[in-house]
């Protein structure tokens, strides 16, 4: 969806939903690619359409959000980033080869 339309939507949006980040509201061609939700029950995901593009974009995008995750963590909790970053690649990896069997986000704390 772009900011536009998300300006225009009469979608209501939760009351925890997080904002736009500002450069998006500032950028008149961005647009959302991705939404995500956990909880106990599960994860929901909404994934934008990228037509007939390079699957391998979606590796750039997913590559972008770990490391705003990463800076995220060092920013509100002093977690060193690039250590942050190592643990959600190794999950990843984890996840992958051993076809999911890995703990829930919810008991990963």
């Amino acid at each position: 969806m772009s900011i536009a339309a998300l300006r225009e939507s009469a979608e209501p949006q939760p009351e925890d939903a997080l904002p736009a980040p500002a450069q998006a509201w500032e950028d008149r061609h961005s647009f959302e690619m991705l939404r995500l939700w956990l909880s106990p029950h599960g994860q929901y995901a909404s994934v934008a359409n990228m037509g007939e593009g390079d699957p391998a974009r979606w590796g750039v995008l997913i590559s972008n959000v770990i490391d705003a995750i990463a800076q995220g963590a060092e920013a509100q909790t002093g977690a060193c980033a690039d250590t942050t970053r190592a643990q959600i690649l190794d999950a990843f990896d984890a996840y992958r080869l051993h076809e999911g069997r890995i703990r829930s986000l919810e008991t990963a704390n």
